[in-house]
């Protein structure tokens, strides 16, 4: 038996990408482990997370944790993302992501669009992410293991999780956000209620990326939701993403 039948992965394409974008995208929180600076043993703890446009995680944490000098010390890190419902936790979709850890000081150039994407995901942190001992860290993704239900379990690269860079959204995602739920609000409702249940919640897009985007809404519990939908394509442009919306918004008509 050959080394490739005998592998448990399964090949990757298109629809397992649009997966881990999901996974990823959808995430609040993560389990962490880096290693101890002190023993050089595994320690884990529970971070918030959002994302960068490219797609790699971002956390606001305080130095006060032992996590948060661990990785200031050693950037080796891994996050377990995979939110767990009803059922066999070992049955549902995760996805382990390696890589390294940055500081992203207030100078950095990264700084402007890493704060506002983690504090449009966490409105509360906004209370506490000025406070002098809080720094902000960027997981720059290498690999990462996704298991989709039984038998589906795959290797990704950084090509597979990670998006384009849209440099017109670096400074300017904010005001395209702004056209983007103006002109599109009852549109973006009408394509989520036809992947969430027929829920027809009011949503706002919240995040962009070149693959697609995460959307908002608070439920009827008062609970707040994300949902990722992927672009039919990938976009290059603003005129690119508009077009995209166009055609999906008009495929609920």
């Amino acid at each position: 038996m050959t080394e490739a039948a005998r592998s448990p992965f399964q090949p990757v394409d298109d629809a397992v990408r649009r997966t881990a974008h999901a996974l990823l995208g959808e995430a609040c929180h993560a389990a962490l482990a880096c290693i101890d600076p002190d023993t050089g043993a595994p320690a884990a703890s529970r971070v918030l997370v959002a994302t960068d446009i490219c797609g790699d995680p971002v956390l606001l944490v305080s130095q006060l944790a032992h996590h948060t000098a661990a990785l200031l010390r050693d950037g080796r890190a891994s996050l377990l993302i995979g939110d767990v419902a009803a059922g066999d936790p070992l049955s549902q979709p995760r996805m382990t992501l390696d890589g390294g850890v940055e500081h992203i000081p207030h100078f950095h150039e990264a700084f402007a669009q890493v704060r506002r994407r983690f504090l449009v995901r966490h409105p509360t942190a906004r209370v506490y992410a000025g406070f002098a001992d809080f720094v902000w860290l960027r997981l720059h993704v290498r690999k990462a293991s996704l298991f989709a239900g039984f038998a589906r379990a795959y290797r990704l690269d950084r090509d597979d999780i990670c998006h384009t860079t849209l440099p017109e959204l670096i400074d300017r995602e904010d005001e395209i956000l702004a056209r983007l739920n103006q002109r599109f609000t009852d549109g973006i409702s009408r394509v989520l209620a036809l992947s969430n249940d027929g829920a027809t919640q009011a949503w706002q897009i919240m995040t962009l990326d070149a693959d697609g985007f995460e959307a908002t809404t608070v439920d009827v519990q008062g609970l707040r939701n994300i949902r990722r939908i992927a672009f039919p394509s990938r976009v290059q442009t603003e005129a690119d993403i508009m077009d995209a919306l166009d055609r999906m918004t008009h495929a609920t008509d």
